[in-house]
C-alpha cells in the first residue's frame, strides 16, 4: 500500500517503442524498478540483464478474471519462461519488480514475497492464486526495513503502470458531497458513486446478471 500520497516522478520506458509491449517503470530517486511483461513478450524479456537477477513477480490475469499470482525466483526470467510454457496457467502480464544495482537477495525476494501476498488478501483486489502465504524467512530488522520501503515502492511503480495491486478498494459508503448514480430499471437496482477509478458499484445493488 502507498502510505503517503505525495508529488513524485515515476519515468516509464518503452524499449521497444510499442506502448503495449515491454513497459519499464521507475521511480527516479530509488533503485528498484518494475517491469511490465506481455505473456507474448517473454522471449524478449529473457534478454534483458534483469532477467537473470532474483525478482519478485506477479501474474495477472485478464480483465474478465482478475486473477492474481504472486512468486519469486533467483532467476527470474527462467521461472517466467516456466510459467509461459505452462498451459494451464491463464494469466497475461507478468509484472517483475528487481533492482537497478542487482543487490536484492534470496532472502528479500522471499520476504516480499510473503508480504505481498499478505497485503494482497488484505486489499481483495485480485482472486489470489497463491495455496499458501510464502515462506517468510528470518529477517534482520535493518534487511525489513528495507524490505518495506522496496514494497512501498514496488507498490506505487505498479499503480502507476495501471496495477494497484496493494491499494484498498474503495470505501462504498458515499459521504453527503458525493452524488450517488442510481439505476432502476426491470429488474436491475443498482446504485454507483464516480471515483478517481471509474464507477463504483455500491453494495447491495441487485441485478439479474
Amino acid at each position: 500500500m502507498i502510505s503517503q500520497k505525495r508529488p513524485r516522478t515515476i519515468q516509464i520506458f518503452l524499449p521497444t517503442g510499442d506502448p503495449a509491449g515491454i513497459r519499464i517503470a521507475e521511480k527516479t530517486t530509488s533503485i528498484i524498478r518494475v517491469i511490465e511483461v506481455p505473456r507474448s513478450d517473454i522471449a524478449e524479456f529473457v534478454k534483458m540483464p534483469e532477467a537473470k537477477q532474483v525478482g519478485l513477480y506477479f501474474l495477472v490475469s485478464g480483465d474478465s478474471k482478475d486473477e492474481l499470482y504472486v512468486g519469486q525466483s533467483g532467476d527470474v526470467g527462467a521461472r517466467l519462461t516456466q510459467h509461459h510454457k505452462d498451459e494451464k496457467k491463464d494469466w497475461e502480464r507478468a509484472l517483475v519488480l528487481v533492482s537497478l544495482t542487482n543487490n536484492l537477495t534470496q532472502t528479500h525476494a522471499l520476504y516480499l514475497e510473503s508480504l505481498s501476498i499478505e497485503k494482497a488478501r488484505q486489499c481483495q483486489r485480485y482472486e489470489l492464486l497463491n495455496g499458501n502465504g510464502g515462506q517468510k524467512p528470518h529477517t534482520p530488522i535493518p534487511l525489513k526495513a528495507d524490505c518495506d520501503e522496496i514494497h512501498e515502492i514496488g507498490s506505487l511503480l505498479l499503480a502507476t503502470l495501471g496495477y494497484p495491486l496493494f491499494e484498498p478498494l474503495t470505501d462504498q459508503s458515499p459521504t453527503q458531497a458525493e452524488q450517488v448514480c442510481v439505476c432502476n430499471r426491470a429488474s436491475v437496482n443498482a446504485k454507483g458513486i464516480h471515483t478517481n477509478e471509474g464507477m463504483v458499484v455500491l453494495k447491495d445493488s441487485a441485478s439479474p446478471y
